[in-house]
C-alpha cells in the first residue's frame, strides 16, 4: 500500500501499467485461493 501511495505521483504516464500489475496479481491471488480450496 505505502509502497503504490509513493508511486501515485509518477501514475500519470504508468497508469496502464500499473492496473496490469495489479490484474495479474489479484489474478494469482484467485487462483490460489481457488487452489487451496480444492
Amino acid at each position: 500500500m505505502a509502497t503504490i501511495r509513493a508511486c501515485n505521483i509518477n501514475l500519470n504516464n504508468n497508469d496502464l501499467t500499473l492496473l496490469v500489475f495489479a490484474a495479474i496479481y489479484f489474478c494469482i491471488k484467485i487462483f490460489s485461493l481457488v487452489l487451496h480450496v480444492v
